[in-house]
């Protein structure tokens, strides 16, 4: 195992848990905005959140080719034990750690997106409720412009 390709991993995988702490208090703004209906604010951290993940998926393609680089393939779970340890074992050690890290962070930054879905669900049911009150009775008057 090449112990720069490691150390390039570690790199990029730190990088990528990085890039997701960024990711948590975009989403927690976020799902604060979507509470209070704030589109302004929705339209410029969507914009935010769209250029992290642009960055997450230019190091999860370049930690993919790494991982190749290391006769790992990217698509099966991480196995640490396939590894030979030897001179580079404190940096696969260290490897490990950042991978679990990330991984607490990318469950963090899923299970906070699965909460701003939810809530974005609720306010189109609310908002759809509303609408169908106020035409039904008779405060507003839907008008086909087309017609």
């Amino acid at each position: 195992m090449s112990s720069a390709n490691m150390n390039l991993l570690l790199r990029v995988t730190q990088e990528e848990t990085k890039v997701l702490e960024l990711f948590l208090p975009v989403l927690e703004s976020k799902r604060e905005a979507v509470v209070k209906l704030e589109t302004k604010d929705i339209d410029k951290i969507v914009r935010t959140e769209l250029a992290l993940i642009d960055r997450i998926r230019s190091l999860e393609v370049e930690r993919r080719e790494l991982l190749r680089k290391l006769g790992i393939d990217p698509a099966e779970p991480f196995d640490s034990s396939k590894i030979e340890m030897g001179a580079g074992s404190d940096v696969m050690g260290t490897y490990i750690g950042v991978q679990k890290a990330f991984r607490e962070k990318f469950d963090l930054v899923r299970n906070l997106n699965n909460i701003i879905m939810f809530l974005l669900n609720r306010a189109l049911v609310f908002i759809r409720q509303n609408i169908n009150i106020l035409t039904e009775g008779g405060a507003i008057k839907i008008v086909d412009r087309k017609a």
